[in-house]
């Protein structure tokens, strides 16, 4: 007599076992971050999704996550509805533009973008791979394109939506198969309802609230000023060098929901991730500020034998670390072990 298991491959094939999560990860770039989902970062085999207002960094976060993966030699293919992403923004970021050459598409309708997805979480060189679509609020649909002539000014409600419930039903199977983790952008707009009380809403339906198994809310907090000269005026000006980005984690199916933290983005560089490192040294005491100065613990050396490393100023700390590395990987590695203790050998 057989078995259970033996039954239900017989009849459904051996595959039928194969969709579990492996707890394989891409990190995010940032320590906040990936601490807040609680299993750090993004998990491959599922569908998350980042979303804010305009300006808040989701690109900028969603390329820190593939600069991560890359770094892990996963395959990444960037479908960009919005067409906005330039090669000299990707250099600053820290990713090479060769290597996304062959995997940055620009599909022309939903319907495209799905096929794409698909055949390429299919190929055995893409498992374990990450798909950033950027962005769902930008995704036409094909009836919505060849019924453009007779539908301007004409607003076709709920295609969208539809269109996300039927492909997302299908692929959390295949996803989950490849081990694949599929990551959309969205923006956060104003409920067509709002004036009757309502409130913000992201479009394409609640399909992808559903299917999402991490869902990662971006608000602009503040921004950092520095003074700098501007050759119009021929003085320095201040100018806005970063920006202060809220991080609220909305749905998490791997840990708690509702976690908050806050990064910090450089409009230049992508997230500064030495910020996120000091703030979480100075609760854990090997950071010290005193008035405006930052004082190293005396366990990441000395500084020419005057005493324990002090710099004036966040912007003269981080640099100290850019310039000596290895002081910087020990530092790094301290907090990585402070905040998951379960990892330290």
């Amino acid at each position: 007599m057989t078995n259970w298991r033996e039954d239900v491959e017989t009849e459904f094939g051996k595959d039928i076992f194969q969709g579990k999560y492996e707890g394989e990860v891409i990190p995010t770039g940032s320590f906040v971050l990936d601490y807040l989902t609680e299993i750090g970062g993004f998990p491959l085999g599922r569908i998350c999704e980042i979303f804010g207002s305009e300006g808040s960094g989701k690109t900028t976060l969603a390329l820190s996550i593939i600069r991560e993966a890359r770094k892990q030699k996963r395959a990444v293919l960037f479908e960009d509805f919005e067409h906005t992403l330039s090669d000299p923004y990707l250099i600053r970021v820290g990713l090479n533009p060769k290597e996304l050459d062959d995997y940055r598409v620009m599909p022309k309708s939903m319907e495209e973008g799905w096929t794409l997805v698909r055949r390429f979480c299919e190929r055995p060189e893409h498992r374990g791979g990450l798909v950033v679509v950027d962005s769902l609020a930008s995704m036409p649909v094909e009836k919505e394109l060849k019924e453009a002539d007779e539908q301007v000014g004409n607003t076709r409600i709920g295609l969208i939506a539809q269109v996300m419930s039927n492909s997302l039903r299908q692929m959390e199977g295949l996803l989950a198969k490849s081990n694949v983790c599929l990551l959309f952008l969205n923006q956060e707009r104003a409920s067509i309802s709002l004036k009757f009380g309502g409130s913000k809403t992201t479009p394409g339906g609640k399909a992808l609230r559903f299917y999402a198994g991490v869902r990662v809310q971006l608000s602009l907090m503040g921004s950092i000023m520095e003074k700098h000269l501007n050759p119009l005026v021929g003085q320095k000006q201040d100018e806005v060098v970063a920006l202060q980005v809220g991080i609220n984690v909305v749905k998490n199916k791997f840990g708690r929901s509702y976690r908050r933290g806050t990064i910090m983005l450089r409009l230049n560089e992508g997230i500064d991730n030495i910020w996120s490192a000091v703030k979480i040294g100075e609760y854990l005491g090997i950071v010290k500020k005193r008035g405006a100065y930052y004082v190293l613990s005396e366990q990441y050396g000395r500084e020419d034998d005057l005493g324990d490393v002090k710099k004036l100023g966040y912007a003269n700390l981080r640099k100290y670390f850019k310039e000596n590395t290895a002081v910087w990987y020990k530092y790094s590695k301290d907090i990585q072990d402070a905040l998951y203790p379960e990892t330290k050998k």
